[in-house]
């Protein structure tokens, strides 16, 4: 009867371990949402950057 009684108990603290563990998981790990980038465009100030743009269009 000690071993069943054992046996129950320890399938209940490691079960409730488990679960503790994938709660402070889902807690502590950050939701990371897909965000747009920001891109700004800043105007060419000298040659070489008149140049680039050009191209990039």
């Amino acid at each position: 009867m000690k071993d069943f009684n054992l046996k129950l108990l320890l399938a209940f603290l490691s079960g409730t371990i488990f679960a503790f563990i994938f709660i402070i998981l889902a807690l502590t790990l950050p939701f990371k949402e897909k965000k747009e980038p920001k891109i700004i465009f800043k105007k060419p100030t000298n040659r070489l950057e008149k140049i680039s743009k050009s191209f990039k269009e």
